[in-house]
């Protein structure tokens, strides 16, 4: 059951409708970031970021109570450079997650812009949908990825 997908009679704008940010570019023209008409990609940027603030709002409903009410003073550990001792052990966490789902992690603590806190996973082998099959955001933190076939590879 897909809990991201409107519902019959919802009044909600059609791109908060899609349950992941790669469903939702994937709707827009091929390399929209460089689409010639500017009103139309300042239009795609919002809805990407309004997108992106509803899927992280629903994520944040999902967790703990304790979870929650830390987001929301700002002591959680993904909300600040600071935290970052805090953080650590979500890397286990999420590795534990990502081998439950089949891959083997390195996971850490990624220090990203804007004083916030990121987890950090390198996988084994390349999800069949990329982002779409392991999770983006996870108790409160985002989630970035690294794959293998992402390497440079030598001519």
């Amino acid at each position: 059951m897909n809990l991201f997908k409107k519902k019959s009679g919802s009044s909600s704008p059609h791109h908060l409708t899609y349950d992941t940010l790669e469903a939702f570019c994937e709707s827009l023209p091929p390399d929209w970031m460089k689409h010639p008409d500017m009103a139309k990609r300042d239009l795609w940027l919002e809805q990407f970021a309004e997108l992106r603030k509803h899927l992280y709002d629903m994520h944040v409903a999902t967790l703990t109570d304790e979870e929650q009410r830390e987001i929301e003073a700002g002591t959680h550990p993904s909300q600040s450079h600071k935290f970052e001792e805090r953080a650590q052990p979500f890397t286990i966490y999420l590795k534990e997650e990502l081998a439950r789902l089949g891959y083997n992690a390195q996971v850490k603590v990624g220090i990203y812009h804007c004083d916030r806190i990121v987890l950090s996973a390198k996988l084994d082998r390349t999800p069949s949908g990329r982002t779409r099959d392991v999770p983006w955001l996870f108790r409160g933190f985002e989630v970035k990825y690294g794959f293998p076939d992402d390497s440079p590879k030598d001519s």
